[in-house]
């Protein structure tokens, strides 16, 4: 079945790839990859071209509270890539990221959030309950 949609169908529009899913018209995409003005089809013989960074090493580590109401700055770990940070398990409380109960980003015991950060020393924590925190996971190049 064709599922095709015409756009602007009043004035000739041209005809655009369709599908139908649950009755939603998602528009059929190719994907392709080149300069500018130059588009090579994704297809068997041509894949998408991709990079490898050797020598990367992946890293952990944990941060506690040990202060409510006063952030600590996560352990600096300098030249990564970015971090995912998840509250530890066994939390008893919310920990927060980047400021305090007022003002920081919630996450509950197992929630996580990645950030593009260079250094996880930008990022801070706080938690009502002494001993809560995060453990974080980076990549360096």
């Amino acid at each position: 079945m064709t599922d095709h949609v015409t756009i602007n169908p009043m004035s000739g529009g041209e005809l655009i790839a369709a599908d139908d899913v649950d009755g939603v018209k998602v528009q059929r995409v190719k994907i392709g990859y080149g300069p500018d003005g130059v588009l090579t089809d994704v297809q068997e013989w041509a894949p998408l071209p991709t990079t490898l960074v050797s020598g990367a090493t992946v890293g952990s580590d944990r941060a506690t509270v040990t202060t409510p109401g006063t952030p600590v700055p996560l352990p600096a770990h300098p030249g990564i890539l970015g971090v995912t940070i998840r509250a530890l398990l066994d939390n008893q409380d919310v920990v927060y990221l980047g400021g305090t109960a007022a003002t920081g980003f919630e996450l509950a015991a197992g929630d996580a959030v990645s950030l593009d950060v260079t250094d996880s020393a930008a990022v801070s924590i706080d938690a009502a309950t002494p001993g809560d925190g995060v453990c974080l996971l980076w990549v360096t190049a």
